[in-house]
This record gives structure tokens, sequence and C-alpha cells, in this order.
């Protein structure tokens, strides 16, 4: 796994399920535990945005492919390769 890639699971990991081993968590759906909420989704999004300044689009947060650290990482992989 790339540097970035662990730093940006790490960081989700850190966010969503505060540090708790949960099994499968980079590819459990965030939705269907106790951690998240649109609330909390909310907040998960300000997070990213802050943390490695990127702007994401409306069609990306309200994608379906938001569900997991494992597709959240890749969207924001995506978005800090256009910004080089």
């Amino acid at each position: 796994m790339g540097k970035n890639k662990q730093i940006i699971n790490n960081f989700l990991k850190k966010i969503i399920f505060k540090n708790k081993q949960e099994r499968n968590y980079l590819t459990k759906n965030i939705f269907t535990t106790d951690k998240v909420d649109s609330f909390t989704f909310l907040e998960v999004i300000i997070k990213i945005e802050d943390k490695f300044k990127i702007k994401l689009k409306d069609k990306d947060i309200l994608s379906t492919k938001m569900n997991n650290i494992e597709n959240l990482t890749k969207l924001i992989l995506k978005y800090l390769n256009e910004k080089k």
C-alpha cells in the first residue's frame, strides 16, 4: 500500500471509527454501523476537505461510492492527483 494511501486510510479510520478495531474496516459500509449518521458524514467531509486542502464536488459527495473507507480513499487520491 502506498504511503499516501496508508495516511488517508489511517486518517479516515480515526475520524470514522475513532481508532476502534473494526473488522474489515476498509470495506465496511460506514452507514450501516452506528458510527455515521448524516450529520457525522458532513463532519467527515469537512475534515477531509480541511486536511487534504481539496473541495469535493457535490456529485462525488452524493455518490453511493462514498460508503466505505476504501472508496473514500480512492476519491481523495483522485483529487490529490488532480492538484499536481
